[in-house]
Formats: structure tokens, C-alpha cells, sequence
């Protein structure tokens, strides 16, 4: 790159959250707060919260971040034949989702499946796991949605890890890296939900690289009147269990469809996702726009990257990688 600075007892899936899209992006957060406090910067290891500052002009694009010849390459990838994404399965009734094998296809080999083993009771034994999705944006930087790997105050994550190249029955023996920096917005510590997910996004730094041909470039949408017409696919680890006819619970799945409206902070969308595929990347052409984080009942909803989402994984790249 150009810059260079400074066992499990439960189960617990993630879930998306039902939400009326009205409630979302209804009101205003603290604009003195937003514009003061750019995100907080959380190290796994030592339990350590710490305030960061940035400003980036969220009209630049992730890939910036790298050397030209990197960009030619990743952009390459893209439009290889090989990458095409085909629907070689179907799943039961939901309708649109399809498997995308991570070994085929250049833009699944980017996304990860995220288990965060917790610790309810305090004891420093793991109790149970949380379970989503995420997107490399650089060697050792992963984007997901908030609510996949931040600690509330009910547990502690004692691990996060990254499983990649994921598609099968079990991750138990996929390689993984652990992540060791997570940072997210103040806004997200809010107690009102509605301002909540606006800010439900986390940019993690890994303690090790992955190692891929491609890295998502992530850019600011702009005008949502622009790509209306246009396709848009979703791509994470959905729950797939028993009631979907399924007993391989980790297959890495896409889904495809339209952007139906977008604001300041969210995306809605018809694209098909379920629980599981929250912190999935929205994305065309090797673009993503933003996160998927939650179903309502009208459509689905996603952060779109703009203003402090978009500086914070600038920031990350431009720091840590």
C-alpha cells in the first residue's frame, strides 16, 4: 500500500432485528456529539477503550489506499470469467439466497465468517458464541456490522476470530485469524435503538493477514436514483439449520436485488437475507456501499458508508494496514 503508519457451550445466532424503516432514519442524533467524537477504539486483548478523531472526504474511495498496480489487480479479478457468480443451489423458501463457494468465486474468497466466543457469567470461561459476517477491505482489515463482535454489557468477548474460506457442515477446521482492534461509533452506545442503527457498523484490525486477490473497495452511494435499475448482491453466512431442509450450517451464501431508497445513514433494499448474514457486505462490481445489518417487514435494511462509517474504515486502512 501507498500509506504506512504508526469450547463453546451455547450456540448464540445474531439476530437482525425487525425494524420499521420509519423509525430508522426518523429524528437526529446529537450533531455536537458526532462531529466531536469520530469513534471509539476497543483492543481485545487488554479490554481497553480508547477515543479516536478523523476527518476524511467520504468522496474518495478505499482503494485509494493502495498502489495502483494492487487496484489494476483487484479490478482485473473482477471481471475474470471465473468469478462470475452462478446459482448452483437453491434453499427451500428463501427464496433468493444461493451458495457462493468461497474457493470459486475472487469476491466470496474476501468474506468471513465471524464467531466471538463470550463470557455471560464472568468466570473467563466461554458460554457461548455469537455468529455473522464480514468483508476484507485490506489484508488485515475486516468490516462488519456492530452488533456481530461489539460487547455489551450483558458479556465480554473473550475471542473474535475470522474463519475464511468457509463452505461446509463446520468451521472447526478452517484457518482463521483472531481479531485484535475493534472500532466503532459513539453512536452506537446510545440506548435509543432507533439511533443505534444508524451507527450499527465496526471496523476490526486482525492480528494477522489474509492473504486474497481482491479487497473490497468501499465508496460513498451517492445518488440512489442512479442505480435503481441496477442489481446489487449481499454476500455472508446465513443460520441454516434443520427448518431450511439443511444440516450444513456454514455455507457461504449471496443474495441479489435492488436498492429501494437511502439517507444519510441507511440503505433499504429487496434483497433477501436472513439471520447470519448481518455485517455482510452490499456491494456491485467488487464496490461495496454499505452493511447489511436487519430485516423489517417492508424490506431490508443496511448502513450505508457515509460520514463517520466511511472515515472510520479509511482510517483503519490508512493506519493499520
Amino acid at each position: 500500500m501507498k500509506h504506512k503508519f504508526v469450547a463453546t457451550i451455547l450456540a448464540v445466532s445474531l439476530l437482525i432485528f425487525p425494524m420499521n424503516v420509519s423509525a430508522v432514519i426518523g429524528g437526529e442524533y446529537n450533531a455536537a456529539i458526532n462531529e466531536s467524537v469520530e469513534y471509539l477504539e476497543y483492543d481485545i486483548g487488554t479490554g481497553e477503550t480508547t477515543t479516536h478523531y478523523t476527518s476524511v472526504d467520504d468522496s474518495t474511495e478505499t482503494w485509494s489506499l493502495f498502489t495502483e498496480r494492487e487496484v489494476t489487480q483487484m479490478e482485473n479479478a473482477i471481471y475474470d470469467v471465473q468469478n462470475e457468480i452462478t446459482p448452483n443451489n437453491y434453499f427451500g423458501d428463501e427464496n433468493g439466497i444461493k451458495t457462493s463457494n468461497p474457493q470459486n468465486v475472487i469476491t466470496s474468497r474476501a468474506v468471513v465468517l465471524l464467531i466471538s466466543y463470550i463470557d455471560t457469567d464472568g468466570d473467563g470461561i466461554s458460554d457461548g458464541f455469537l455468529r455473522g459476517s464480514g468483508f476484507l477491505v485490506a489484508h488485515n482489515i475486516v468490516v462488519t456490522a456492530a452488533h456481530c463482535v461489539v460487547p455489551e454489557d450483558s458479556y465480554t468477548i473473550l475471542e473474535s476470530r475470522a474463519y475464511y474460506d468457509v463452505h461446509g457442515s463446520s468451521f472447526s477446521n478452517c484457518s482463521y485469524v483472531t481479531l485484535d482492534k475493534l472500532m466503532w461509533s459513539y453512536g452506537y452506545t446510545v440506548e435509543d435503538k432507533t439511533v443505534k442503527a444508524r451507527y450499527d457498523y465496526c471496523v476490526a484490525v486482525l492480528d494477522e493477514s489474509i492473504a486474497r486477490d481482491f479487497y473490497f473497495n468501499c465508496a460513498k452511494l451517492v445518488n440512489i436514483n442512479s442505480v435503481k435499475n441496477m442489481v446489487f448482491t449481499i454476500a455472508g453466512y446465513p443460520n441454516l439449520n434443520a427448518a431450511n431442509k439443511y444440516n450444513n450450517y456454514y455455507y457461504q451464501c449471496t443474495s441479489d436485488g435492488s436498492l429501494l431508497s437511502m439517507d444519510d445513514y441507511m440503505i433499504t433494499y429487496d434483497i433477501d437475507t436472513t439471520v447470519g448474514m448481518s455485517g455482510g457486505p452490499i456491494f456491485k462490481l467488487g464496490i461495496a456501499y454499505g452493511i447489511n445489518t436487519m430485516e423489517s417487514a417492508t424490506c431490508n435494511i443496511g448502513v450505508g458508508f457515509q460520514g463517520q462509517s466511511y472515515s472510520t474504515i479509511y482510517s483503519a486502512i490508512e493506519l493499520y494496514s
